[in-house]
């Protein structure tokens, strides 16, 4: 059976390397909001919603214009993973799992996802990551990341910046060390009867329980009123 793990790790940034990811995630909140005041419109009108396919094209067109054209700054990736969590949103909201999406406000908990695994070149040994546009990038490394990684979601919440790797294992299901089979019959003279020919007798508690109620209430039955008897 294949799991997926999260490893996540503070990280070690240059001022350089802070101001690219900052860039990296205005970038991406920029996409969503513009997107999701882009579907807004859409319902009002219409009352119809984009898919992500039809969203990711008019990313295309943003990046192409004078105004949005900071987009290309900041890898497609990223803003497509945004387009992605809007679509989410909208699905969740529309099964009536959660609120509707809201505009994304700076200063909050901010993230961006590189979804490609090929992209990403993880040296634990030396304690740092290759990340696309950004390169070599060190972190406070805690643990092993364990398995093979999948993708890797930076966060900056706090004042910190965070990694965390997300990696595929394959884990075996327990297996009980008895090879022994037992088949049970359920019956009226007997609770059970196991294949070994065992007798399991009925446990007949509400009986038993029944009986002591009915001796207790005779007892309270004699005892007079103010009496310590």
């Amino acid at each position: 059976m294949k799991i997926r793990k999260a490893f996540q790790f503070k990280l070690k940034l240059s001022i350089p390397q802070t101001q690219v990811l900052r860039n990296y995630m205005g970038c991406a909140r920029f996409a969503y909001n513009k997107a999701l005041a882009l579907q807004k419109e859409l319902y009002e009108k219409e009352q119809r919603k984009l898919s992500y396919s039809e969203l990711a094209r008019y990313l295309v067109v943003w990046k192409k214009e004078a105004e949005t054209s900071f987009l290309k700054e900041a890898p497609a990736q990223i803003l497509q993973q945004k387009l992605m969590d809007l679509e989410k949103a909208y699905v969740n909201f529309f099964k009536r799992e959660a609120g509707f999406p809201k505009f994304k406000k700076r200063g909050r908990r901010v993230t961006c996802r590189f979804p490609d695994a090929t992209q990403i070149n993880l040296d634990q040994k030396n304690k740092r990551v290759h990340l696309p546009k950004i390169g070599w990038v060190q972190y406070w490394k805690s643990r092993d990341v364990i398995g093979i990684l999948k993708n890797v979601t930076i966060s900056y919440e706090g004042g910190d910046w965070f990694i965390s790797f997300q990696a595929e294992q394959e884990i075996e299901f327990p297996v009980h060390p008895s090879t022994s089979m037992v088949g049970i019959d359920l019956g009226i003279t007997h609770f059970a009867t196991l294949s070994s020919g065992e007798h399991i007798p009925a446990l007949n508690s509400l009986k038993k329980h029944t009986r002591a109620l009915k001796r207790s209430q005779k007892k309270l039955s004699r005892k007079k009123k103010g009496s310590q008897n």
